[in-house]
Formats: C-alpha cells, structure tokens, sequence
C-alpha cells in the first residue's frame, strides 16, 4: 500500500508535464495575439519597367487607405512585374503573390474581380492628351471632332480598354502588345498618335524623351472613365478596408491633397482649358460606377470651361464590353 508521501512522488512528473503544457499553452496564445496584431502584407504588382514612376501615386494611395483603415494591412511589391492584363488575370485565379490591383474598370474586370467602387484617380485616367513626332508637332492643328480625328492612327495597348472605347468612337487604331514599345513605334512611324492621361505622362517622362516625342498642342480627348482598386473575388476583407479607408481619407481630405500634391503640376501644365475637347463615349463604363457623387471626381475649372465637342454616336457593337479583334 502506497504512502500519501509516495503517492505525491509518483504524480510530480505528471504534474511537471502539466505545468510545463500549460505554460506552453500560454506562450502560444501569447505568440497567436501577437501574430494577430502583425499587419498582414498585400501585395501589389511593381512596374512594368524602370525607369516607371506612373505608379507612384496608387502606392501613396492605398499605403494611405489601408493605414485609415486601421492597419490591419501593409502594402508590399510583389517579386514579379507583369503587364496589366497578366495581372488581371493572375490575380483572378489566386495563389499568384498578388492581392490588389488598381485598373480601369469594365465590366469584364468587374466578373473577374472585387472592385472597391471609389475612382482613385478621381476621372482622370479618362482626359487624354496626344503624343506625336516632334515633326509632326502640329498634326492635329486642325481636328475640331471624331470623326476628323478618325483620320489618324492611335496606337494602344492591345488588351487596355482604351482601344475599345477608340474603336466605339469611331477612331482608327493600331493594336500594341507591350507598353514600353508603343513610344518606340510612334517614333518610326508606325500610328500617328498615342493618346495618353493627363495622370500618367509625368511618370512617362523617360521614355518621352527617349524616343523624342512632343505633346499636341491643340487637343485633349475626354471620356467618362474611373480606375479602381481590385481583389481577389473572394476578398472581402480585404475590399471593405480599402473602401473604409478611402473614404475615411475622402472625409478627412487627405485623399484630396495627395491627389492635388502629385497631379496639379500636371495639369497646370497641360492648360486643359486652352485646348478643344473632343468628348467621347464610353460604353464600358458600368453603370455601378458612383457618377452621381460628384465629390470623388475632378472637374475642369469653372471659370475657363474648354471648348468642347459633342461624343459621337457609340458602336452598338461594342456594348455589354464585347470588342472587335485587334489588327494583325
């Protein structure tokens, strides 16, 4: 028969490897809180070449709306840089390294991805000024309309929804696989123009002036059009930070001045409202898209209003996002 003394000798290992599991116990729950309270990295898609500062302003933008909205998430570039479309489509499949995207919207996006329906650039992916030849400065001198327009060439990206929103209007085009190539091939000749926004030409200063390019003088083409942050279908989370943050920066005018801070150079620059606005349609623009909120989106000084055109008649072909093959 075991003595009470015995009997405590023989249960101390067991209650050695209880204290011990315990304490264990409470350093995994200690390390889980503090895991919980690690940001979580999204990951974004890096330029497609470099030198390429066109970015730099949706990386402020959603470092910025991410840390509104609590910093549960931290950006980061992710190790590999793809064009546009390839992201689009990485992104939709998942398991690709990519979290977040920022693009124009369409209703194909729309299918493939979660957007946050806030225009980050507020509109102004779609005011689009013309690179040319510096011989053919003056080109465009006397286009007053799309239809006279259409008798040039535009070079775009083959999978950028510009080309179709061109081809809706009734504008000639030539379709382009890589970006960088298409300053290149304006200045051998190979279309006579390259529509792009007013948002984007000074990060595009480098190629620019590498391939001896000027700006038209005269024109600016103008289509309703909006660049949104998108997810993963299946990121919700992720797309209500992003609309929380946003729109905590919208009411707290920090959205406002970094918007203001990196493009009104730009546009002081293009003097929009000394150049003729040829208006365009847009039949890829979905209809959820938040037009009646007037404050998300810039507007052209009310004092000096362009000159304007009217948009010519869309081609009904083009609706519901359906588009015709690109050239050979």
């Amino acid at each position: 028969m075991q003595s009470l003394a015995d009997h405590h000798l023989l249960r101390a290992p067991t209650r050695r490897r209880l204290l011990l599991g315990a304490a264990a116990t409470a350093l995994g729950s200690a390390g889980s809180a503090r895991a919980v309270d690690e940001p979580t990295l999204v990951r974004y898609p890096p330029p497609e070449v470099q030198p390429d500062q066109r970015n730099d302003y949706e990386v402020r933008l959603l470092t910025l709306a991410l840390a509104k909205a609590g910093g549960r998430f931290l950006p980061a570039p992710a190790g590999t840089s793809m064009t546009k479309g390839r992201a689009i489509i990485e992104l939709a499949h998942g398991g690709s390294g990519l979290d977040v995207l920022w693009a124009m919207t369409n209703p194909e996006r729309e299918r493939l991805l979660r957007p946050v329906r806030i225009p980050i650039d507020r509109g102004l992916i779609g005011w689009r000024l013309c690179l040319l030849r510096r011989q053919d400065e003056h080109l465009l001198r006397g286009v007053d309309s799309a239809a006279a327009l259409g008798h040039f060439v535009a070079g775009q990206g083959h999978d950028w929804p510009d080309l179709r929103i061109l081809r809706a209007n009734g504008l000639s085009t030539t379709a382009v696989n890589s970006y960088p190539a298409l300053f290149g091939m304006l200045a051998r000749g190979r279309f006579d123009y390259l529509p792009r926004s007013v948002m984007e030409l000074g990060g595009e200063r480098g190629l620019i002036e590498q391939a001896n390019l000027v700006l038209d003088p005269y024109l600016v083409l103008h289509y309703p059009a909006a660049l949104y942050f998108f997810v993963h279908r299946e990121r919700a989370d992720l797309a209500d930070a992003l609309q929380l943050g946003l729109e905590r920066a919208q009411a707290d005018g920090s959205f406002e001045a970094l918007f203001r801070t990196t493009h009104e150079p730009q546009l002081r620059a293009a003097q929009l409202t000394q150049r003729r606005v040829i208006e365009l349609v847009n039949p890829l623009l979905p209809e959820s898209a938040p037009t009646q909120r007037r404050e998300l989106w810039w507007q052209v000084s009310a004092e000096a209003p362009p000159r304007r055109t009217p948009p010519p008649a869309a081609n009904p072909r083009l609706k519901g996002g359906a588009a015709p093959s690109p050239p050979d």
